[in-house]
């Protein structure tokens, strides 16, 4: 069980998280998606643009609780982007 398991549960929609690949994003909630006879479930996050980015629960390990300092969340990073 990864160290990210029990941050996922502390996850509320709207929480800011950091993808290792797309950087700083916003925890929209837990989707199920079904194509044909495979369905799985992903976390749905939002970046910069409004642009949405689905990650499965199998690769959790690739995202985790954004830990700043401050009341105001960081901007949000665009998908594809160079930061």
């Amino acid at each position: 069980m990864s160290a990210f398991a029990a941050d996922l549960a502390d996850l509320k929609p709207g929480d800011y998280v950091v993808h290792v690949t797309h950087g700083v994003g916003r925890f929209l909630g837990l989707r199920e998606i079904v194509q044909g006879e495979q369905k799985g479930d992903f976390m749905l996050l939002e970046y910069a643009g409004e642009s949405k980015l689905y990650v499965p629960l199998t690769r959790m390990d690739l995202v985790e609780k954004y830990r700043g300092a401050g009341e105001q969340g960081p901007p949000l990073d665009r998908l594809g982007g160079a930061t």
